[in-house]
Formats: C-alpha cells, structure tokens, sequence
C-alpha cells in the first residue's frame, strides 16, 4: 500500500526551494499561464548541470544548444532567482552582447522574483525598492547586475558571472574584429570580476556561431577548465545525457533524433537547414561551427553529390583506415573513409569514426568490408594498423589488404593531394551524418583539434595518385578502357582485363557479381 503524504503541498513546495527544474516550471508557469512549460531532457539536463554550479562541483560551464530551447530563460532568469531566493547574499553579475538583451533577461528576472510565486517559496527574500532596470539588490547584500559584455564592470565583483549570449550572430560570422573583441575582454576584463577565483564561478550560455566564437576561443585553449553542454538539434551519433545526481538519472538520444520531436522534429529542422544553409544550421543548431573558406583545403573547392553512384559504374571501391585503440575521451578516434573510384573522379561513400578497443576495431573493420565489398583496403602501419592488417589477413576478407607507411610530416601530406580538391575530382555526399564534423575538421585542417578524418582521406588521395594506373582510363571520356585482344597475354593487359570482365585472380579483386 502506498503510504499517504500528510501534507503534500508542503513536499512540493520544498521540491521547488531544492530543485532548480522543478523551480524554473514553477516560475514558467507563473509567468506564461496557461502556456506551462513541457518539460524535456534538455532542460533537466541544463538544470541539474546548473545546480552543479550552485554546489561549488563545478566551476566554469559552457551551454551550447539550439535557439528557441530556453536555455536564457533557465540560466540568466530562473537559475539567478533561484539562488537569491536560497541565499540572498550571492552576488550574480549577468552580461549580453548588448544593453537591450540584457533588459530582457533582467524583465524576466524581475517578474520572478517580484511574484507572489516567489514569496510563497522564499519568505525570507526581500528585495529592495530602490531596483533599477538593470540592478535588482536584496536586503541581505545580494544582486543581480545586467550589463552588456562591453560595458564598465569597475569596482563590481560577483560570486556568479554568467555570459549569455556574448556576441551577436551576424557579428560572430562576419566580424573577426569583434570576435577578437569579445574574447579579449573575456580574458582581460571579465574574469577578473569574479570576488574568488577559487570559489566563483562563470557560466557562458549561446548557440554555437563560428569556430572562434567566445566558446571556440575557449575550447581550443589548453586546460581551459569548462565543463561543456553542448547538445545538437539533431544527434551525429548515439548520446548519454546526465539529468540528476543519481547513477540512473540520464537520458539516452539515439543517433538522428531530435532534441524535442514533438515540438521541432527532423523534417522541420531538415527545412531549416535548407533554409538557413548548411554552414549556419551546423554551426547554430548543431553546435559544430565550420570554418568559412578553409586553410589548404579552401571551401570553394568542394564538390558534391545527391545519390550515391551506380555501383556499375564504379572502377574499384576502396577503404582507407587510419587506426587508433582506446575508448576514453583523452584517446584519438580510429577512422575508416569509403571511396568510390569512377573515372578521374572520386566519391566519399562513408565515414565511420569511434573511440573503440582493439576487439571492437577488429570487429567493425570486418563488417564494414562486408557491408561495401572494397577492392582495396588501406591501413596505416602505425599504432594498432600493423595487428589490424594481420588480423584482417587472418579473416581471408575478399579484399586486399595493403599496410601504408606513412611518410612526410600532416601538412605536406595533405598539401600535395590538395590539388584534387582544386580541380573537382573529390566529390562529398550533400547529405550525411557525419559531414558537419568532417567539413569542420577538413577546412581547419591543420588548426583542427581532431585530424583522423583527415588522415584517412589523405591516405587515400595518395595511394591513388601513385597507383591510378592501376585502373587504365580512356583520357578523354575518363572511362574505363578495355586493352587490345592483341595485348592479352601481358601482365598489364591480365590486370586490366580483370578490372574490367571479373574473371580469374586480379589485382583488384572485383567480384564478377559486384552492385
């Protein structure tokens, strides 16, 4: 028999002094009437991280989600009532790129804490009568002081920093000068507001907008020491999201849902990004910004298709590995790039990419040459390359199984295939997953904080380049081209023929009954 709660009202009340989501529904739903806020895991997961900052556990926190998600709602309005309201001593300073959006929050703020909602939950908060529109104080010493990130903060200090939105989409994508001016007064100015640097914390809350936007110029320092929310409209692959203190408390995403499908599924964020454009949507609601022109790799020079190509019309299919073991965060990702060859031109197929220990390496390795049946795979003699390729010889795979040394530093690797980019032959599918990341990681390669992908492509772009002859191609059509009858019995003819007809042992090892 469930046991009966004497006075419930009472339980429900302290859920609400005690939890930062069960409060910012409480303050939603005071503020919006009938419009009661639909709680989601995005938002349980932003509370519980933010009540994390509350305890002291963690210090600096990035949140990067979509627009529209309420994550200003819950960090610059709800989350600093929330904490006037269980200790009216704290001292919060809240920064936007401009003066009107911080209004904004700070009307928000004010709703809250000047509703009856909020007596009823903290009697003993008293708010002065002298508040402005930008500084709301307590009679305990406490405050909430809006500004805008480039005005004065002298003589203020703050137990919380919390920056939302720091710069304006257009600027962030247009502007470097303010970029830089943002981030330099982050580090010169801002921080140094905190009254502890030991003890205070800052909270930078924004949707992602270039790759050296405040949280990217974050990111990319070494030991930045944030923790990083950053949650994509549409998951890349499959996520574990924590949601409260409990070991059970997480939520799981499958790879391709969305954040809240109910309110904004795939279709509609699919016409956004047609809408909006590939490089804003990645950047906006996917939280993975990609760099505009590209270093060696420049973005005028990508080629792309819609659907894969008639495998009929494939030459050879190869795939090219650049391995790594290791499941951990701080381990570098194992890599493996599908390829189409079709005449002078080249079709990335697919990418899959993964922390993983050897035995799972091994594994995938292995259903990935069932699943696309290359001619050729290609793996670097380095790390764990040399036990994979003997493993996969083990395994008798229907492919051929070639180790790559490698040779030459990254960037002239990458810098002497760069002209098949330039010329058009490297072709991306319009549509895939994994090209965000792959597109971020290219065009900033060599400032990329991740290369694997990179490396696997560029394995591939130069074993072509040395073994095209391999295939032979009529120049001018780029097909295909049978040698004479009269040519037959040469080695060089044998191969051909076999690319060609799939009959007897060859080079390739095209299958007769290949698509």
């Amino acid at each position: 028999m469930t046991p009966q709660i004497e006075n419930p009202e009472v339980v429900v009340r302290e859920a609400r002094r005690r939890s930062l989501l069960y409060f910012t529904q409480y303050a939603f739903n005071g503020l919006n009437g009938t419009n009661a806020l639909r709680l989601n895991w995005h938002i349980e997961t932003i509370a519980w991280h933010l009540e994390e900052v509350a305890a002291g556990r963690i210090k600096r926190l990035i949140i990067n989600l979509p627009p529209r998600k309420l994550k200003s709602f819950v960090a610059s309005a709800a989350f600093p009532a929330w904490l006037l309201g269980n200790d009216p001593r704290k001292k919060i300073i809240v920064l936007s790129y401009s003066q009107d959006l911080a209004h904004k929050h700070s009307n928000d703020f004010r709703r809250i804490i000047e509703g009856s909602r909020m007596r009823e939950l903290f009697p003993a908060l008293h708010i002065s009568p002298k508040n402005t529109e930008t500084e709301q104080t307590t009679s305990q010493g406490g405050f909430r002081l809006a500004a805008s990130v480039s005005g004065s903060l002298t003589g203020r200090g703050a137990d919380f920093i919390i920056i939302d939105d720091p710069i304006k989409a257009g600027s962030a994508t247009l502007s470097e000068a303010e970029r830089n001016n943002v981030n330099e007064r982050f580090f010169n100015s801002i921080i140094n507001r905190l009254d502890s640097q030991r003890d205070g914390a800052i909270v930078i809350v924004m949707q992602r907008l270039h790759v050296d936007d405040l949280c990217g110029h974050i990111i990319e320092t070494e030991n930045h020491g944030f923790t990083v929310l950053s949650i994509p409209a549409i998951a890349d692959q499959d996520e574990v999201w924590r949601t409260g203190p409990l070991d059970h408390d997480v939520h799981r995403r499958s790879q391709g849902e969305a954040i809240q499908p109910e309110i904004e599924g795939v279709p509609e964020l699919n016409r956004l990004r047609t809408q909006l454009g590939s490089g804003l949507f990645s950047a906006q609601y996917q939280q993975q910004p990609i760099p505009l022109e590209g270093s060696i790799i420049k973005r005028k020079w990508l080629r792309w298709y819609d659907d894969i190509p008639d495998r009929d019309n494939f030459d050879a299919v190869y795939q090219s590995w650049d391995t790594a073991a290791g499941g951990g965060q701080g381990n570098d990702y194992a890599v493996c790039t599908t390829w189409a060859v079709a005449g002078h031109n080249y079709y990335l197929l697919n990418v899959w990419r993964r922390r993983t220990d050897f035995p799972t390496l091994r594994r995938e390795a292995v259903r990935l040459v069932k699943e696309w049946r290359p001619n050729i795979v290609l793996v670097e003699k380095a790390d764990v390359g040399g036990p994979l390729v003997q493993e996969l010889r083990r395994d008798q795979l229907p492919a051929r199984i070639i180790t790559i040394p490698p040779k030459g530093d990254k960037i002239a690797r990458t810098d002497a295939v760069s002209a098949l980019f330039e010329e058009g032959r490297v072709r991306f599918p319009k549509e895939a997953g994994w090209m965000n990341e792959l597109l971020k990681e290219l065009l900033a390669f060599p400032g990329s904080k991740h290369d694997d992908q990179v490396d696997s492509i560029v394995q591939f772009l130069r074993f072509i380049q040395t073994r095209q002859s391999d295939i032979c191609f009529d120049p001018h059509t780029g097909k295909r081209e049978r040698p004479r009858r009269d040519n037959r019995h040469s080695t060089r003819a044998r191969e051909v023929t076999a690319v060609n007809d799939g009959v007897e042992p060859y080079r390739l090892h095209i299958p007769p009954n290949w698509g």
